[in-house]
């Protein structure tokens, strides 16, 4: 009969294997739980450093050259793909920016893009507005969505809508913002 101490010897491998996964399966899922419920931690983290990233390349103090890199970034790296039929979905921005990471680019519809402008725009200190619309019919639903921007120094609003080819060929009959 063995004794406990040369038991525990053969089973501490086992033990430490256990231990190590079980880490990592907790760590996992400490980081999905603060991507996917939480307005603060990693998730705002990857949205900072990314808006960090586009607006580098211009004058800290011009705004509307901010708007314009986020508008251009977003347009290069989010393909426009509707949601299937009856089902909404929204991803987060940090969703998008990981699939971006990876893939170089991601897909996505209008609130997919509208989204990710908002976070990249408020990330890098400006305003953000969605803007909802209707189109052909004056009682028309609201339909698509896009984002506006506005900083220190501009004018106005600056209308940032990388899924334009849904109002292409209509006419819009209804439209309300909301502040972000």
């Amino acid at each position: 009969i063995r004794n406990r101490s040369e038991r525990f010897k053969e089973a501490l491998p086992s033990v430490i294997a256990g231990l190590r996964v079980g880490a990592g399966a907790g760590w996992q899922s400490l980081i999905g739980a603060d991507l996917i419920a939480s307005n603060s931690g990693i998730g705002l983290l990857m949205v900072r450093a990314q808006a960090a990233a586009i607006v580098a390349p211009t004058d800290p103090h011009d705004s509307l050259a901010h708007a314009e890199h986020i508008a251009d970034w977003v347009g290069l790296h989010v393909q426009f793909l509707r949601d299937p039929a009856d089902v909404e979905r929204i991803a987060a921005p940090w969703t998008l920016l990981t699939d971006i990471a990876q893939h170089y680019y991601t897909q996505g519809d209008c609130d997919d893009m509208a989204t990710l402008v908002a976070a990249l725009a408020l990330a890098a200190g400006l305003s953000a507005m969605f803007v909802t619309v209707g189109l052909d019919h004056p009682d028309a639903p609201f339909t698509h969505v896009y984002a506006t921007l506005q900083g220190p120094g501009m004018s106005g609003w600056f209308d940032v809508d990388p899924a334009r080819t849904e109002t292409d060929g209509h006419r819009i009959t209804t439209l309300a913002t909301w502040p972000v």
